[in-house]
């Protein structure tokens, strides 16, 4: 099955109202708790200010 911009964009559209609307009520109640636990996770991983990292799915949104 072969789609075409015009098949996608209506899903796309939706998708990024969705996780817009979402936005604001997940940093409120993550943001805080990310924070605290960002420096101690990449001192775990053992990253340095000069490391290139990647997020990939590591978070729940």
């Amino acid at each position: 099955m072969t789609f075409t911009s015009e098949d996608i964009e209506p899903f796309t559209e939706f998708e990024r109202n969705g996780w817009e609307r979402a936005a604001g009520a997940y940093h409120d109640h993550w943001g805080v708790l990310s924070a605290q636990s960002a420096v101690p996770m990449l001192q775990a991983a053992r990253v340095k200010a000069s490391d290139r990292v990647l997020d990939v799915a590591t978070g729940a949104g």
